[in-house]
């Protein structure tokens, strides 16, 4: 059982498995009102939450969920409301104190449903509508949304991906062009920079190496530093740049996000 405080009142969250389907379902308590609902499923994958130790500096993966909660409201239909009003004056006035004890507790338990629809109405106010767009979630149901153009009948590895196919010629050319004169390999990451040190790179292969860093970096940035309008994938290449926003990013009303699969492409195509 989880307590936590909210600007209502004290709340009581508890989680547990329903026997019919075993289910996680969780159950909150808040302003004397209880609410439950099961926890939702994910059909393409897993949500993790990475937790560091800030003492020992070890991390770990926490799998989480999500739960819909509804308020649960009883109503009983079958007795009529003026004559459970009258038995309830008629135990308050004259019955026992063990009646009357029974009687305050069955009215606390009754739900006001007006009370209750206008307490959802006050919470979900402050809630504003985003539409998201959905297309691009469909479109990473395929490995080829995550992977370079691949040769899948290479049968030498270095056959495997063309380089010729991940930039245009036109767009190797101006690359280079935008990095001559640059301390590009000053930020290289490690990774990086134990694969490219010490070698002989051509154009092609030095335009790789940055566009293979800014990847790096891309997909480990925070997603509210990617959604800035001022913010830059590549620093040493315009053309770079915008060749990542336009391909491992979405614009979603107005505003340019990175949904979870673009991550994961940026990742991948690193």
């Amino acid at each position: 059982m989880v307590t936590r405080r909210s600007n209502l009142r004290l709340t009581n969250v508890i989680c547990f498995l329903t026997k019919k389907n075993g289910l996680k379902c969780v159950t909150a308590e808040l302003n004397d009102m209880l609410y439950a609902g099961e926890e939702e499923k994910e059909d393409l994958g897993k949500t993790f939450i990475l937790a560091k130790n800030r003492v020992t500096g070890k991390v770990r993966l926490i799998e989480v969920g999500s739960a819909l909660l509804k308020p649960i409201l009883k109503v009983d239909n079958d007795t009529p409301q003026v004559l459970e009003t009258s038995h309830l004056e008629l135990s308050r006035k004259f019955g026992s104190k063990k009646q009357k004890q029974q009687m305050e507790q069955r009215e606390k338990l009754k739900v006001n449903v007006e009370t209750v629809t206008e307490q959802m109405q006050n919470v979900t106010q402050a809630i504003s509508e985003d539409k998201l767009d959905l297309s691009s979630y469909n479109k990473s149901d395929s490995d080829d949304f995550y992977i370079p153009p691949i040769d899948r009948t290479a049968d030498k590895p270095e056959n495997v991906y063309d380089i010729d196919k991940i930039l245009t010629e036109d767009q190797y050319e101006k690359i280079y062009s935008e990095l001559e004169e640059k301390d590009y390999a000053a930020e290289y990451t490690p990774f990086i920079k134990s694969i490219a040190t010490g070698k002989k790179l051509s154009n092609r292969q030095t335009v790789l190496a940055v566009y293979a860093n800014s990847l790096l970096k891309y997909s480990v940035t925070m997603a509210k530093e990617v959604s800035k309008k001022n913010f830059v994938a590549c620093t040493h290449s315009p053309t770079l740049n915008n060749i990542i926003q336009a391909n491992f990013s979405v614009m979603t009303n107005g505003k340019r996000t990175r949904p979870t699969p673009y991550k994961d492409k940026a990742l991948c195509h690193a």
